[in-house]
């Protein structure tokens, strides 16, 4: 008994006692998993109301603050993030590279921030300066040298509403 009150006393989610019985080893996965949903919901929300970001790259732990994203682009198996001027001052680099999926991006960045324009882009709405239509194809231009990013047809009647109200 006093080794499972030493357990409970460092945070142990449950304690088992050999032999295990598998009912009580299903009983405490369940209640890690339960733990570890919870966890991650809170981490999202946490980073979505901060306006920031957390990942992972080749060189460790990196935070990025949403206005030193200008985009998002699907390459491959990887994204890359594309950084504003004053994310390339804050981070000594253009672009990171990293294995999180759009999806978890969009997850993650808050929606009246960004948008995801095509299934290979998410886009800081700030940093949109033109919606450009080239032989029926539509694209938006960012601030800067940015290239052109295209936008699905999907999106296009979304995206001018977004354009025309006013943005912080």
């Amino acid at each position: 008994d006093h080794y499972a009150l030493d357990a409970f006393g460092t945070n142990a989610i449950d304690y088992l006692v050999k032999p295990v019985r598998p009912a009580l080893l299903e009983k405490c996965i369940r209640k890690i998993l339960r733990l570890e949903d919870v966890i991650v919901a809170a981490l999202k929300k946490s980073t979505a109301d901060y306006n920031h970001l957390t990942l992972s790259d080749s060189s460790g732990l990196r935070v990025l603050r949403h206005a030193e994203i200008a985009f998002i682009e699907g390459i491959g198996r990887y994204r890359r993030i594309h950084l504003t001027g004053q994310g390339r001052l804050a981070h000594s680099t253009d672009t990171i590279l990293s294995d999180t999926t759009l999806d978890d991006f969009e997850q993650q960045l808050t929606p009246d921030a960004f948008i995801r324009l095509h299934r290979g882009y998410i886009v800081r709405l700030a940093g949109i300066t033109r919606l450009l239509n080239e032989s029926r194809r539509h694209f938006v231009q960012l601030e800067a040298a940015d290239p052109k990013i295209p936008v699905s047809r999907g999106k296009v009647a979304e995206l001018k509403v977004l354009l025309q109200e006013p943005r912080g």
